[in-house]
């Protein structure tokens, strides 16, 4: 199933991170905007003039909705965290993966 975003034009990028991309003229950036209409903080994946969202959290009263364009996660607070989840396997992919990389660039 895929999910369909909206996404409002007026985002307030808050978090910016510049990286290599070996090949490109460019730095492509891993950034983290604010929708003001909504109150959803959305990821983004900007590349090669193209910004393409890899989630959106939306908050309310029970927890957050995490959405991707393949699913959607309900999780209340006080449960187990998808985010903590995701970073725990992305610092395992890092070590296995990269070597002698330095750290990616706050804008």
């Amino acid at each position: 199933m895929k999910f369909v975003f909206m996404v409002n034009q007026n985002l307030q990028t808050v978090y910016s991170l510049e990286f290599d991309n070996c090949g490109s003229n460019e730095s492509p950036k891993i950034e983290i905007k604010l929708d003001p209409e909504n109150g959803s903080s959305l990821i983004f994946l900007n590349s090669n003039n193209e910004e393409t969202l890899l989630f959106e959290f939306i908050r309310d009263q029970w927890g957050v909705y995490i959405s991707s364009n393949d699913f959607c996660i309900a999780q209340e607070d006080g449960t187990r965290s998808f985010i903590d989840a995701l970073i725990k396997c992305l610092i395992k992919l890092k070590n296995e993966n990269e070597f002698n990389t330095i750290e990616s660039t706050l804008l």
